[in-house]
Order: structure tokens, then C-alpha cells, then sequence
């Protein structure tokens, strides 16, 4: 009687990767994560990268780090983006292959915004408590108190006029002047 023995190749092995969100313009730091497989030695694998949305991420911006089962990836975001990118690693040893996928969820900066008076009168509305977006469009009114008149604007954006539409800024400053 004859035995035969077949070769079995397992696949890969790949850990997960949590969800992450990143602010626009940044990246996300390096993320880690192991490989393995049980005939290939971890430097002999080959690890790729796909995104689901280009737009957001683009996967030649899906970046490996580290040597042998130790690894990491850094994600850099399509610059300006904001939106939700499904991003999924593959490892092979050229016969099988795992994927793990995780989500990226990126997010325009936040700006900090400060508004001053000079004089008596109001801004409004008062955004004070408002998360700024970076890149959004605001608009503010300035209403001077009794005995007073509107001046002008200073700072950030000049203008003469009571009401104006501001495209918002990492740091923007805004000054309503009122005179007597």
C-alpha cells in the first residue's frame, strides 16, 4: 500500500487594528499590530493595503513600519478630507493570505475662536460654546448699545460692515469696536 502525504499551507495570521479618528491634515501615529504564519518566517510575508474611500485615504498613503511580526501602519489622510475610509490589510506568504479591516474616521480641525468688544454693544450669535470647524463659513452680527455706534471690525477680518461671513481659521481673533 501506498501513502501519499500532502503539504498543507496555512494562511497568514494578522491581529486587529482598532477604529481610529484623525484630524484632517495630521496622520495617525503608528499603529501596531503582528503577523505570523506557521511555514513563512514573518520578514518573508508581504503586507498590502486597500481603502474603501481614495478620497479620504488614499491606500499609497497607508504607510508600514517594523521588522517581523512586530509591525505597524500610519494612516495620512487625503489632504483637506474629512469623511470615513474602511482601511483593510492584507498579509500573504504568496499562497494564502488575512485581512484584517478597520475603520478611519477623519475630521476637519477644530479652530479656537476669540472675540473681543471694544466699546458697548454685542456679538451675535455668541460662539463662544460653538466647536469651530476649520474651513466653515460663520457669520456674526454686531449691535452697538444705547449712545453707542458701530465702528468696524479689527483682527482676523476688517470690514465696516455690522454683519460679516468669516471663513474660520486655526486661531482667528475678531474685535467688534463700538465708539460713543
Amino acid at each position: 500500500f501506498v501513502v501519499t502525504v500532502t503539504a498543507v499551507n496555512s494562511a497568514p495570521t494578522i491581529t486587529a487594528i482598532p477604529n481610529k479618528s484623525i484630524i484632517s491634515d495630521t496622520n495617525s501615529g503608528p499603529l501596531s499590530f503582528t503577523i505570523g504564519d506557521v511555514e513563512t518566517a514573518a520578514a518573508g510575508l508581504t503586507l498590502t493595503a486597500s481603502s474603501s474611500a481614495p478620497a479620504v485615504v488614499q491606500a499609497t498613503n497607508i504607510v508600514f513600519g517594523g521588522s517581523d511580526a512586530n509591525r505597524t501602519v500610519t494612516v495620512t489622510p487625503t489632504p483637506g478630507s474629512s469623511g470615513i475610509a474602511d482601511l483593510t490589510l492584507t498579509v500573504s506568504d504568496g499562497a494564502a493570505s488575512a485581512s484584517t479591516t478597520f475603520r478611519v474616521t477623519v475630521s476637519a480641525p477644530a479652530g479656537q475662536l476669540s472675540v473681543s468688544k471694544s466699546g458697548s454693544g454685542t456679538v451675535s450669535p455668541d460662539l463662544s460654546s460653538t466647536v469651530m470647524v476649520v474651513g466653515q463659513s460663520y457669520t456674526v452680527t454686531a449691535t452697538p448699545a444705547a449712545g453707542y455706534t458701530f465702528a468696524g471690525w479689527s483682527g482676523g477680518v476688517v470690514s465696516s460692515s455690522a454683519t460679516i461671513t468669516f471663513t474660520m481659521t486655526a486661531n482667528l481673533t475678531l474685535q467688534a469696536n463700538f465708539v460713543p
